[in-house]
């Protein structure tokens, strides 16, 4: 018995280990919905003119955008798919996306800048959700949090993709 249970003890060891050398992850496995998600006025505003139909495309974005990090590059090839993967129809997946942009979901400035859907409470919620981890790339082009709210835990910043493919 007692050796049992000191293999068992190995193996644990052994598992956390392995867990140890496990590749590192862009994005999230889940991620927080407050919940009074549904009561910000930015929402409800969303709500009020797509129904709970544009309410889940937003919630589905989110899934997309934190499945790989903090935001999406929103390409036609991304959001034919995204509307694809959701079942709803290209327009009305493009119209809940102008009016997030429109009530400031999403940021206006680096979607036109680099085609990207990403948003300052997207980017706080994906911080507090991995300040575990030792170290994320975040490109500093894509950057809408202040030093003080990325202070609080290891942050690698590097350029953007864009200026990356500029330097070869």
């Amino acid at each position: 018995e007692i050796s049992a249970c000191l293999v068992g003890s190995e193996m644990c060891i052994r598992d956390r280990v392995n867990d140890l050398a496990r590749p590192k992850k862009d994005g999230l496995e889940y991620f927080p919905l407050d919940v009074y998600a549904g009561t910000d006025d930015e929402l409800e505003l969303l709500e009020a003119e797509y129904g709970l139909e544009g309410f889940a495309i937003f919630i589905k974005l989110l899934q997309a955008i934190y499945k790989n990090g903090y935001y999406i590059n929103w390409s036609d090839k991304e959001k034919l798919l995204f509307s694809k993967r959701v079942n709803v129809a290209l327009t009305l997946v493009n119209d809940v996306i102008t009016t997030c942009l429109k009530w400031d979901l999403l940021n206006n400035r680096l979607y036109e800048q680099h085609k990207i859907l990403t948003s300052h409470g997207i980017q706080q919620r994906f911080l507090l959700a991995i300040g575990r981890r030792s170290a994320v790339e975040i490109y500093q082009d894509y950057l809408l949090l202040s030093e003080s709210e990325v202070s609080a835990c290891l942050l690698y910043t590097s350029p953007s993709p864009r200026d990356r493919q500029k330097s070869r």
